[in-house]
C-alpha cells in the first residue's frame, strides 16, 4: 500500500485545503499532518554542522506540529492528538497560558517535556477548525524565530492499494 504526500502552503484563515485533508484523514482513520510555520529567510538559523549536527535534535527556535485524527483505544474513543516539537524548554503548556494561548478547556495534556515536546489530546467534540486554529496560535507563540505569516502543511494521506 502506498501513502501519498501532499505539501502545501497556506495562511491562517485560508486553510480550506488543510481542513479538507483533516476530514479525509479522520474519515479513513489513517494518516497525519505535519505543520510548520514559515520562517523569514533573512532570520533563518544556520544548520549545525559536524558534531553539533549529530547531537542536535532540531533547529534552534523552530516549531513543528503534528496532528493525528481521533482514534479508538482500549479506553474508548480519544480525540485528535496534537504534538508540538519546540525549543521553548520546560512547561510549554504553562508558557502558552502565559502567552494568551492556553490549552483549551476539556483538552488533555498527555506530555509536556522539553526534549520530546508537548502532546495534547483535543476534546472529542472539538471541530477541526478549532483544533487547527489552536495549533497555529500555539506554534506561533512557541516559535522564537521571525515568521513569514504563512504555514506549510505536509499531509500524509490515507494509504491506498498500489
Amino acid at each position: 500500500m502506498a501513502r501519498a504526500l501532499q505539501k502545501l502552503e497556506f495562511k491562517p484563515g485560508e486553510a480550506d485545503a488543510v481542513l479538507e485533508a483533516m476530514e479525509t484523514i479522520s474519515g479513513a482513520a489513517d494518516g497525519w499532518i505535519n505543520l510548520l510555520p514559515g520562517v523569514d529567510s533573512d532570520n533563518a538559523p544556520t544548520q549545525p554542522t559536524g558534531l553539533a549536527a549529530l547531537l542536535s535534535s532540531r533547529v534552534p527556535g523552530a516549531v513543528m506540529a503534528t496532528w493525528t485524527p481521533e482514534t479508538r483505544t482500549r479506553r474508548g474513543l480519544q480525540g485528535a492528538s496534537i504534538g508540538l516539537l519546540h525549543t521553548a524548554g520546560r512547561f510549554a503548556a504553562r508558557q502558552l497560558a502565559g502567552l494568551g494561548t492556553p490549552v483549551p478547556e476539556g483538552w488533555i495534556v498527555r506530555q509536556d517535556n522539553p526534549r520530546r515536546g508537548l502532546i495534547v489530546v483535543a476534546a472529542l467534540d472539538a471541530p477541526n477548525t478549532e483544533v487547527l486554529d489552536w495549533i497555529i496560535a500555539a506554534g506561533t507563540a512557541l516559535c522564537t524565530l521571525d515568521t513569514s505569516g504563512s504555514w506549510r502543511a505536509d499531509i500524509y494521506l490515507p494509504k491506498v492499494p498500489s
